[in-house]
């Protein structure tokens, strides 16, 4: 599996913990962070993985499908300092993993622009 998020939830009066594994090809990068809930913990361990001059401006999570089996998707839409938008998208059985598919892909955006605005220089 390219990514698995395994984590420790608060109560709501203590920080979340979040860990988080990318395998990039054959290297596996495992990051933990803190935050005010899973998501919020989970996307703060990617950015320590990943550091990257961007902001997200755009989370929606929803449902595709009904009932408690249903899978989650979620959307993500990160800025970079120039005002570039990346958008990226997830669906899995487990919502944590989908927001961060989406904000791996929408990361991957940034970085590929990132890469190609190099070459032309």
């Amino acid at each position: 599996k390219r990514l698995h998020v395994s984590g420790s939830w608060g109560d709501g009066t203590n920080l979340n913990q979040t860990t988080i594994t990318i395998a990039v090809g054959e290297q596996h990068i495992t990051m933990s962070a803190r935050g005010n809930g899973p998501v919020d913990a989970a996307l703060r361990a990617i950015e320590r993985a990943y550091p990257h001059p961007t902001r997200l401006t755009e989370l929606t999570i929803g449902s595709m499908g009904e009932g408690h089996d249903a899978r989650g998707k979620a959307n993500v839409t990160l800025t970079g300092l120039d005002g570039a938008t990346f958008n990226g998208g997830g669906s899995d059985s487990n919502i944590l993993i989908a927001v961060c598919d989406a904000y791996i892909q929408a990361l991957n955006g940034f970085r590929r622009d990132q890469w190609n605005t190099s070459k032309r220089r």
